[in-house]
């Protein structure tokens, strides 16, 4: 099997393979969703290293946003796992 190629071709729509797919796009993509992480989990804590919120409304929204980086990376490395044997 040919080897993935991060080159990325212009007609190419947005949710083509290849391109979503490529090397450029699940780097881009951990290393721009880490820092969203990362930003929505200091709101957490203020500055004394104390918990802000005494319910829990916002930590349901950090683990529903870490949840779906996860899921999204997920599916976007997935497809590639059954081609680490063509290497």
């Amino acid at each position: 099997m040919a080897k993935l190629d991060s080159q990325l071709e212009p007609g190419l729509s947005i949710f083509d393979s290849r391109r979503l797919f490529s090397d450029r796009a699940i780097w881009t993509f951990l290393f721009v969703g880490l820092a969203v992480v990362i930003t929505v989990m200091t709101g957490l804590w203020d500055l004394k290293g104390h918990m802000l919120d005494a319910g829990a409304g916002y930590r349901f929204f950090v683990v529903l946003v870490i949840a779906l980086y996860g899921a999204i990376l997920g599916w976007m490395i997935f497809p590639r796992i059954g081609r680490l044997n063509d290497l």
